[in-house]
């Protein structure tokens, strides 16, 4: 089972350890950058899609990854796409979605949850793959958050389009407060999240894409 939160600030300057960050060293947020979420056509996303060129294997058991991303505009996200690279002959026995704010709270989460006996709406092919927040939810431009994405299966785990692991993912990170973290685990999705339980990961980061 994979739990994955979103955030990252390729590019981006921020002005303090909080979960707002100064959007100055790229202009305003209508600017369309090359390789921008906006200019895919996304409010915001985990990594650029551009350097998603890795793939993170889950395990097939109840593994949990936290991701950080930050929203570089305002807008109301009521999906969020991932990417299955190789379903690698595994299982899905559940995926579930969720979107927190970097102290924890939770936001929104998918509207459905799948399981063994409903699998046909996700996570059973390789591709895009598409979540539908309960509730849509509007992002504040220049405000970090957490994408949490659980995938439970047996056998063989897939693999997740995903940016290259790399040893400097939590360089100069606040403790608690991590750009990508194991969490710990859960089969269903947690009603918030307790920062004292991340530990720093430098594993392939996945690519999630809010719209």
């Amino acid at each position: 089972m994979v739990l994955v939160s979103a955030g990252v600030e390729y590019g981006l300057g921020w002005t303090d350890q909080s979960e707002t960050a100064s959007l100055e060293s790229y202009g305003g947020p209508g600017d369309l950058i090359v390789d921008s979420a906006e200019a895919n056509g996304y409010l915001a996303w985990t990594v650029p899609s551009s350097l998603a060129s890795a793939a993170l294997t889950a395990t097939p058991s109840t593994e949990v990854f936290v991701a950080r991303f930050l929203a570089p505009q305002n807008g109301l996200t009521t999906y969020a796409d991932y990417w299955i690279t190789n379903l690698n002959s595994g299982t899905v026995t559940s995926v579930l979605a969720g979107l927190f704010s970097v102290t924890g709270t939770q936001l929104a989460k998918d509207i459905t949850t799948y399981d063994s006996a409903n699998v046909t709406s996700t996570a059973v092919t390789t591709g895009l793959q598409t979540f539908t927040w309960n509730t849509p939810y509007t992002l504040v431009g220049g405000t970090f958050y957490y994408f949490v994405i659980i995938e439970a299966w047996t056998s063989d785990a897939p693999s997740l389009a995903a940016a290259p692991a790399s040893p400097v993912t939590n360089t100069n990170m606040p403790a608690h407060n991590f750009d990508f973290a194991t969490y710990s685990t859960s089969a269903t999705m947690p009603s918030s999240l307790t920062l004292t339980s991340l530990t720093a990961s430098v594993l392939a980061k996945p690519w999630v894409g809010l719209r």
